[in-house]
C-alpha cells in the first residue's frame, strides 16, 4: 500500500484506481473471512479515501488521477466498473459516490447495450460491458470463496448425458459379378 492509501500493480508504482479497487475487494473478503491481518481495517479505510477522492465530477473514475504522472484522467468504464464493485464489496452500493457511478456508467450504455472504455471511443466491447454488468448488478470480485475443505459443487446438478455406443458395421462381402465371354467374330471369307 502506497502513502497516499491507494495500491500498484507492482511495488515500486504509483497508485492507481484499479488495482486499489481490486485490493480493496481483496481485503474486504479477507475481513468478511475473519482474516487475522494487522491493520486491516485501516488499509481498507484509507485505500477507500484514496478512490473517494478520485472520483471525477461526472460520477466516473479514472485509471490515474494524477495529473501529472497520468496519460488521461477522464473517467472510463473499466475503472469506473472496478471502483463500484469495490464499493459494492464494501456494503456502499446505495452512498452517493457508488450511485454517482452507477449514473456514469449507465450513461456511457449503447444503443446495443455494451459498454465502451471511454463514451468517445464507441462501439462497446466485452470486456468493459462484462465489467459494467457486475458493477450495476451490486456485485463484486470475489464470487465465493474457496474454505478448502468443501470440494463439493455447488447450485444444480447437471446428468451428463450417455454417449451412444458405436456397434461395427459388418465389412460387406464383395459381390462378384459375372460378365458375359466374348463371342469370337467370324473372320472374313473374300469372295470372287
Amino acid at each position: 500500500q502506497q502513502k497516499d492509501g491507494g495500491f500498484s500493480y507492482s511495488t515500486d508504482g504509483s497508485s492507481d484506481v484499479d488495482d486499489t479497487a481490486a485490493t480493496l475487494m481483496a481485503l474486504s473478503g479477507a475481513k468478511k473471512l475473519g482474516a487475522a491481518i494487522t491493520n486491516l481495517s485501516q488499509s481498507i479505510e484509507t485505500a477507500k479515501t484514496y478512490i473517494l477522492t478520485s472520483q471525477n465530477g461526472d460520477g466516473g473514475f479514472t485509471y490515474d488521477p494524477n495529473p501529472t504522472t497520468s496519460w488521461d484522467t477522464t473517467s472510463n468504464v473499466s475503472s469506473t466498473s472496478w471502483t463500484l464493485m469495490a464499493l459494492n464489496s464494501l456494503g456502499l452500493s446505495d452512498s452517493a459516490q457508488a450511485l454517482s457511478a452507477q449514473n456514469y456508467l449507465r450513461g456511457t450504455q449503447q444503443a446495443d447495450g455494451s459498454f465502451p472504455y471511454q463514451p468517445s471511443y464507441p462501439p462497446g466491447d466485452t470486456f468493459d460491458t462484462s465489467f459494467a454488468i457486475l458493477a450495476l448488478n451490486g456485485s463484486s470480485w470475489p464470487i465465493a470463496i474457496f474454505n478448502g475443505s468443501d470440494i463439493s459443487p455447488t447450485g444444480t446438478s447437471v446428468s451428463p448425458t450417455p454417449t451412444p455406443t458405436l456397434t461395427p458395421t459388418p465389412t460387406p462381402t464383395p459381390t462378384v459379378i459375372a460378365t458375359a465371354t466374348p463371342t469370337p467374330t467370324p473372320t472374313p471369307v473374300p469372295t470372287n
